[in-house]
């Protein structure tokens, strides 16, 4: 379900010729107990409780999704590693 959201999400802003290009856009941000709206839908589609997926994650968390590459971030000022 958060993939079918996110391919949503991402359907006219995905450049694989240029990676960077739109990756504002695909960025994920976890912020004070904040959740993106994919997530919530997500949680809402599978009955798990938005409270539970929020435990689980770390607080100011921000996950760019990009064409060959998923990066992540804690906090503001994180370095930022790839995860894939």
């Amino acid at each position: 379900l958060l993939k079918t959201g996110l391919l949503t999400k991402f359907q006219d802003h995905w450049y694989p010729e240029d990676s960077f290009k739109g990756s504002g856009f695909r960025s994920i941000r976890i912020i004070e107990g904040k959740l993106d709206p994919t997530f919530k839908l997500a949680s809402q589609s599978s009955g798990l409780p938005l409270d539970e997926i929020l435990e689980q994650l770390p607080k100011g968390l921000t996950i760019w999704i990009d064409p060959d590459e998923v990066s992540y971030r804690i906090g503001e000022t994180g370095q930022v590693m790839i995860l894939y």
